[in-house]
């Protein structure tokens, strides 16, 4: 038998029993022809033979380095900015959307609050909203979160650590120093194995395709100066071409790491950018406008106190308050919530209603002289009903102290409560619950009596002044009986009674503030369909009057 067949039986033999020696030796030629490409390659990088790492290498790492050093510090924190987001995605805006844009800020809405209705600046916040966010269509979507993106690679590329790398090369090397001329010297290339697989990770995403000029222009809006030398980022390019992406690098790190298969990791940014930042301007929209309206609002709620009681209330209220639900409010994240108004209203009963309308109602029901006592059993049965919520209050009120009825269950479910256990917290939630509605219909029911009681005034201010009168035909005796002239009276009864209500109407709609710009929208909508992304976009208007 022949030499030749003799040694391919051996190796089918050995292929068959020892698979891995077979594997083994494939690796080996693969390595060996590795070598060979390297020795032929015009960059003198790298020394298969003894595995070194050449000066010619260090000095590509440099000319890298002396291009991006200030753009380095320069860009430090840039991958945190939300003011880079920002203004990456305003160089992309319409000069609509821009215009749109400055009409969202607080500033410009507060100064159409000046002369607009409250609902209708907000419906026009909400078209404007609209308008501006369907604008962002795929296209543009793609356009903003590409031009992001291509910045965070340039900003991965520029914050490598070359000066780490330059200085295995030469230790005398100043950091920062990029006017110097380094004496670099071969090093063994396991030195700089690692350093060259992170170096690829960031550079094989930079490519001469991207729009580098657009990617610079919002760079220098950031910073306020150019961050890099455009030429010399060109010459950047050129040489990533002809090296990075000519996996010259993917070949020394292949024969350093004797891995004919590595491939490289590569960090790709994948940032969405533009849902973010449409909830965020939605979500100042929205601020703003519950600031003005809760000022706007405030500044009613304390012309209406004014108004009604001559200034500031005092506490009347002494267990259903704000500082009774502080006790258990952090405990259980709920705490009474018609604390203000309440106390407003039994301030009116007690200091107004009991004293300055029964003695009104003791003249009008008691000396007026009525012309059918169906009409002053009306206003009678309307007193009554107030003077009821009244002792309903109070009782209430009194129900809530540590001794109270409810109040004394309160205390001890409180003291059972164990924090973030619902099995505990629940049922005192559900007393607060039944509190806090117990509370609203008593100041909606008296609202509703106090009501009716005024518009008896009302009709009794509008028969004083007819000749032949329809309800009391003795007005003239009644207005001698009285201190203050009593047309006077009347009017200034009803007028506080008027103003009452529109308080408690104040908290009854929600809450002092309670006005809102909503656009629920996401970044995958507009770049589905701009007009979905319309419908989706939503305002819940409330008065900023």
């Amino acid at each position: 038998m022949a030499t030749e067949e003799k040694n391919n039986i051996f190796s089918w033999l050995i292929g068959i029993f020892m698979p891995n020696a077979d594997l083994e030796r494939e690796k080996r030629r693969l390595l060996k022809q590795i070598g060979k490409d390297l020795n032929k390659l015009r960059f003198k990088f790298y020394k298969p033979k003894g595995e070194m790492a050449l000066p010619q290498l260090a000095k590509f790492f440099y000319e890298n380095y002396k291009v991006t050093a200030s753009a380095s510090n320069l860009l430090m924190n840039a991958d945190q900015s939300e003011a880079l987001k920002e203004i990456c995605i305003d160089h992309h805006l319409t000069d609509e959307q821009r215009t749109l844009q400055d009409s969202f800020t607080e500033a410009a809405i507060r100064e159409k609050a000046k002369s607009l209705d409250g609902k209708f600046l907000v419906n026009r916040l909400k078209e404007d909203l609209v308008t501006f966010i369907a604008a962002f269509d795929s296209t543009t979507v793609k356009q903003i979160n590409g031009t992001y993106n291509y910045i965070m690679r340039f900003v991965n590329f520029v914050r490598y650590d070359y000066y780490f790398t330059l200085k295995k090369y030469d230790s005398t090397l100043s950091e920062g120093d990029v006017a110097a001329t380094p004496r670099f010297e071969t090093i063994n290339g396991e030195y700089v194995l690692d350093d060259l697989k992170d170096f690829l990770e960031i550079a094989m995403p930079i490519n001469k395709d991207v729009n580098w000029d657009s990617v610079f222009d919002i760079l220098a809006t950031y910073k306020g100066v150019e961050v890099v030398n455009r030429q010399a980022w060109n010459k950047i390019l050129t040489m990533l071409k002809n090296v990075v992406h000519a996996e010259i690098f993917v070949l020394i790190i292949r024969h350093l790491s004797q891995d004919p298969y590595w491939k490289p990791v590569i960090n790709m940014p994948n940032h969405r950018i533009v849902e973010g930042y449409i909830t965020k301007l939605k979500n100042q929209t929205e601020a703003a406008v519950q600031r003005i309206a809760e000022e706007k609002r405030g500044a009613k709620v304390e012309k209406l106190v004014e108004m009604v009681f001559g200034g500031p209330v005092a506490p009347r209220i002494k267990n259903y308050t704000d500082r009774a639900s502080s006790s258990f409010g952090r405990r259980i994240n709920m705490t009474y919530t018609h604390t203000l108004p309440m106390n407003y209203l039994k301030a009116f009963l007690l200091d107004f209603f009991k004293k300055e309308i029964r003695e009104l109602q003791d003249l009008l029901l008691v000396r007026g002289k009525w012309t059918t006592n169906v009409l002053s059993q009306q206003m009678s049965d309307y007193y009554y009903q107030v003077l009821g919520f009244s002792d309903q209050l109070l009782a209430f009120d009194d129900s809530l102290a540590d001794e109270g009825e409810i109040g004394s269950k309160l205390k001890r479910m409180l003291g059972r409560v164990v924090e973030r256990d619902e099995s505990t917290t629940k049922p005192v939630k559900t007393m607060i619950t039944d509190i806090n509605s117990r509370a609203q219909r008593i100041m909606s029911e008296s609202a509703n009596s106090l009501i009716s009681f005024g518009k008896g005034i009302k009709s009794l201010i509008e028969d004083y002044d007819r000749v032949d009168h329809e309800l009391i035909i003795n007005w003239k005796e009644l207005a001698n009986m009285s201190d203050v002239p009593l047309k006077e009276r009347l009017s200034e009864d009803y007028k506080r009674i008027y103003y009452l209500i529109q308080l408690l109407q104040m908290y009854a709609k929600g809450g002092v503030g309670d006005s809102g710009v909503q656009a629920e929208v996401s970044e995958e909508e507009s770049a589905q369909k701009a007009a979905a992304v319309a419908q989706a976009a939503d305002i819940d208007a409330d008065e900023l009057d």
